[in-house]
């Protein structure tokens, strides 16, 4: 996770996965709050990083630090539901045994976003 002034959500969202993950995996970019202290109850991977403006050199240090073989991505105030949280460790199971069935077996997956808001009147979505 890569995060800046998140301690209004980051506890939430890591309770919301704990369960599932080997590794908590934080990226600091410069929190004037108290984000790294949060976090560290969770994990002693917290790292700080300087903001370049560029993301995606934010982003690939963040992998850079992972050690497992799935990595799953999220904001500080993004949660998984309980049934996501279900389809992702049988994702991550069935994709971890010994299996030579390469076509079926998974290298990704995402997930409907739901986005919930006091200010539902403001807020307009486009349907498919």
């Amino acid at each position: 996770m890569i995060v800046k002034d998140e301690e209004d959500y980051i506890e939430k969202c890591i309770n919301s996965v704990k369960s599932i993950v080997d590794e908590i995996i934080i990226v600091d970019t410069g929190s004037n709050d108290k984000t790294k202290e949060i976090a560290k109850k969770f994990t002693d991977k917290v790292y700080g990083f300087k903001w370049n403006d560029d993301f995606s050199a934010a982003r690939n240090f963040s992998i850079s630090k992972a050690t497992k073989d799935w990595i799953l991505v999220l904001d500080a105030d993004e949660t998984i539901s309980s049934k996501d949280l279900e389809t992702i460790k049988e994702l991550a199971n069935n994709n971890s045994k010994n299996n030579d069935e390469c076509d079926k077996k998974a290298i990704g997956c995402s997930f409907v976003q739901r986005t919930y808001s006091n200010k539902i009147k403001k807020l307009k979505f486009n349907s498919p």
